[in-house]
């Protein structure tokens, strides 16, 4: 994760869970955050599209399907995913990665009281 994102202040971050995560440092957080909480997970992108909009800006669209473990608990994975990517220095990086709210997963957070965010 650490390579494959922009470490701008103009990143962000809107997860399954709820919230918006802005700038590097809370974008970070979000998804150590988030790899804590959640184990032995398996998600694969499907439907996957992408759209050049100028020559250093391009977004993909498409679902992410699967399943993790939240506090040992199996939890279903499916939803909608947006992701922005910009050319930094010849690379591509992810400036911003946004998910439908999963009621599944916020549900399952609340139950086990995992905290997250």
């Amino acid at each position: 994760m650490l390579e494959a994102w922009s470490h701008g202040s103009d990143v962000s971050t809107m997860h399954p869970l709820g919230g918006i995560n802005l700038g590097w440092e809370e974008v970070r957080a979000g998804w150590e955050q988030a790899a804590q909480a959640m184990s032995e997970g398996q998600v694969s992108l499907d439907n996957s599209v992408v759209v050049p909009i100028a020559g250093d800006v391009a977004y993909t669209l498409g679902t992410e399907q699967g399943q993790v473990n939240v506090g040992g608990e199996p939890v279903r994975v499916g939803w909608r995913v947006t992701n922005i990517f910009r050319r930094e220095g010849g690379e591509w990086k992810m400036v911003h990665h946004h998910t439908d709210v999963s009621p599944a997963m916020v549900e399952a957070f609340d139950r086990l009281e995992v905290q997250y965010g």
